[in-house]
């Protein structure tokens, strides 16, 4: 019979972990790319009343940002939110910690919350301790 395997395959990462400051400065760099493109909308709050993907492009239409891809980033989770933006393939909605340079990159559009830009202003100027 065939002997055991002892060692199954092992997955390696072998991805290079950029330096914390090194990843802020590309985040910071790459909002600031959106912010000069005139596509970082900072609104105030962005809540719905029902979790339902019509609220959402309702929503969208109303920001004139035509139908590329758009980040969403709020300050916390939001069921409703999340809910109404999930059938919408160009619609992303992240909680700024969970930002990454990546998303940003990946989308037209960001449209932060007031409180998560400011979470998120904290957290770039952090120190590097």
């Amino acid at each position: 019979g065939g002997g055991a395997v002892i060692f199954g395959p092992q997955p390696r990462d072998y991805g290079y972990r950029l330096p914390k400051s090194a990843r802020r400065a590309a985040l910071r760099a790459a909002l600031a790319a959106r912010h000069a493109d005139g596509h970082l909308l900072v609104v105030d709050s962005l809540t719905l009343t029902e979790p339902k993907t019509k609220r959402m492009q309702e929503l969208l239409s109303g920001l004139q940002l035509g139908d590329p891809r758009v980040l969403v980033v709020r300050a916390a989770e939001d069921e409703t939110v999340q809910r109404a933006a999930r059938n919408l393939a160009h619609v992303n909605v992240l909680v700024e910690c969970g930002l990454n340079v990546y998303d940003v990159l990946r989308s037209t559009y960001l449209v932060v919350t007031r409180a998560a830009l400011e979470q998120l202003a904290a957290r770039l100027v952090g120190d590097d301790a």
